[in-house]
C-alpha cells in the first residue's frame, strides 16, 4: 500500500512543479483559470450545514428567556459616537456618547493598553534572567573576555 502511494507521489510532485514553472504560459493559465472557476462554482453549490437555533424572542416566550430592559445580547458589539469620536466596545457606551447600530465591516480586537504607573510609585527596573542568576558585582563573561584581551585582568 505504501509503495502505491509513493508511486503516485512522485508524478504528482513533478506535475505540480511543471504547472508552477509554466504557470504564465497561456495554455497552463487557461487550465488553472478553468480549475479555479470550477472549484468556486462547486463551492457555491455545496450547501452549508445549518446550525441549531438557540432561540430568539421572535420564537416565542418559551424559546428564549426574557432579558432585562436595556440589556444586550452577550458578546454584542456597540458603536458609541459622540464628540467627533467613534468607540467600539462590548460594554456600556462612555458618558457623552450615543449607541448606534454596527453595520457590516470587520473589527480587529487589540489588547488593552497598559495603565501608566502613578507618579508616587517607586520606579522599578524590570529584572532579567541574568539579574536573577548572577550575584551582585559579579562580572559577565563578556566583561571577563574584554579584560583578558586588553590585559587588564587582575
Amino acid at each position: 500500500m505504501r509503495s502505491k502511494a509513493s508511486l503516485w507521489a512522485l508524478p504528482l510532485a513533478l506535475l505540480a512543479g511543471a504547472v508552477w514553472l509554466y504557470r504564465d504560459v497561456a495554455p497552463v493559465r487557461q487550465v488553472l483559470e478553468f480549475v479555479h472557476h470550477t472549484v468556486r462554482q462547486t463551492a457555491a453549490t455545496v450547501p452549508t450545514p445549518a446550525l441549531p437555533s438557540l432561540g430568539t424572542a421572535a420564537d416565542g416566550p418559551a424559546a428564549a428567556p426574557r432579558a432585562p430592559a436595556g440589556a444586550r445580547p452577550p458578546g454584542g458589539l456597540r458603536k458609541c459616537v459622540g464628540g467627533g469620536t467613534v468607540v467600539y466596545t462590548d460594554g456600556s457606551c462612555p458618558a457623552g456618547t450615543q449607541a448606534q447600530a454596527v453595520t457590516g465591516g470587520t473589527v480587529t480586537v487589540m489588547p488593552a493598553q497598559p495603565v501608566p504607573a502613578s507618579a508616587d510609585a517607586p520606579a522599578s527596573r524590570a529584572s532579567t534572567i541574568r539579574d536573577l542568576v548572577m550575584k551582585p558585582g559579579e562580572k559577565t563573561i563578556q566583561e571577563m573576555a574584554v579584560e583578558r584581551a586588553t590585559g587588564e585582568a587582575k
